[in-house]
């Protein structure tokens, strides 16, 4: 049977799958191999869907009217900021020396993977002064021509402000998001055309091999074009993931977690097989062992009576499957 997309629960099950292959996405970004030539481009390309992804779907759920500013980001510092730092800085500690200015950078995702939730952090801010739809197309066309400037003159990892941290690299894929929640009629045709996300998506992932076959990241030349067709590919395989939509959706419970703690888990390198094949396969066996993890994490802390400190820490936002005895 058909789901129609406008219905709250299609929209919320099917964005809980694109959360999970999201979160995949993620971790491939970080796992993979880089002198695999072709297939090193494609799980680049790959890896550099999740965080898009993850921007457009903050954008539709994007609603600061319903709390109004104090409530929104008090509750933004609970459940971003506070697992954010925390992680992020035993991140830190594992791997660095410590100083209060590289702890910062580090913090703010300037040379790490936290670069998220900083410009997340700016475009909550942003939007809630934007709700005119030409200003939302204005900012998306912003996005390409910051994408197309910043492949011509890509800046040095080093600096204080990295291509990571320039807002206008990814205001436009929460535009989109924000779109999509305000015209109801947008997500319909992009639900009802999605079957050319594929081919749209393999066209661009071509040419941009051609042009670019060693770097198909985030600010190559058609970054914009293959991430949204990529995108849109992975929405239309959601609709056919709809029948294991419970499995997704415990699993997109944890999926702010695991962003924030995945890196701790890539010691577990040296234990799994390599191989071309293995670098789709082993983002699988992460996730699934991160999972477990976490899980095992909430029984301890429900033993110990400490549940909620946990889940504040970690950012988890799903309940114990563990019922007290």
């Amino acid at each position: 049977m058909r789901r129609n997309i406008l219905d709250s629960n299609t929209v919320s099950e099917r964005f809980n799958i694109l959360k999970v292959l999201s979160i995949l996405s993620v971790i491939m970004a970080h796992s993979r191999k880089v002198n695999l030539g072709w297939v090193s481009y494609a799980t680049e390309v790959l890896g550099a869907l999740g965080v898009v992804i993850f921007f457009i779907i903050a954008g539709y759920y994007f609603n600061l009217n319903k709390y109004g500013y104090a409530i929104f980001f008090k509750r933004k510092i609970q459940t971003i900021i506070i697992p954010w730092v925390f992680t992020g800085s035993i991140l830190f500690l594992v791997g660095n020396e410590f100083t209060v200015l590289r702890w910062l950078n580090w913090l703010a995702g300037n040379g790490s993977y936290l670069y998220y939730l900083t410009i997340l952090i700016i475009l909550y801010v942003l939007f809630g002064k934007i709700q005119n739809r030409n200003v939302l197309f204005l900012l998306i066309v912003l996005n390409i021509c910051s994408l197309i400037y910043t492949n011509m003159f890509l800046l040095p990892t080093n600096t204080l402000i990295t291509n990571y941290l320039n807002p206008l690299n990814w205001v436009g894929f929460f535009s989109i998001g924000v779109l999509l929640q305000k015209q109801n009629s947008l997500l319909v045709t992009v639900d009802r055309y999605s079957f050319l996300f594929p081919f749209l998506f393999l066209v661009f992932c071509i040419v941009g091999y051609k042009f670019e076959p060693n770097y198909g990241g985030y600010f190559s030349k058609l970054a914009f074009f293959i991430e949204i067709t990529g995108a849109g590919s992975l929405f239309l395989l959601s609709k056919y993931l709809l029948r294991y939509s419970s499995v997704f959706n415990k699993a997109a419970d944890l999926s702010f977690t695991i962003y924030l703690v995945h890196f701790l888990f890539f010691p577990l390198r040296k234990y799994l097989l390599h191989g071309i094949i293995n670098e789709f396969i082993n983002p699988i066996i992460y996730l699934i062992v991160i999972i477990i993890a976490i899980q095992f994490g909430q029984i301890l802390a429900r033993k110990f009576r400490l549940e909620k400190f946990y889940n504040l820490l970690l950012g988890s936002r799903t309940r114990m499957i563990v019922k007290k005895a």
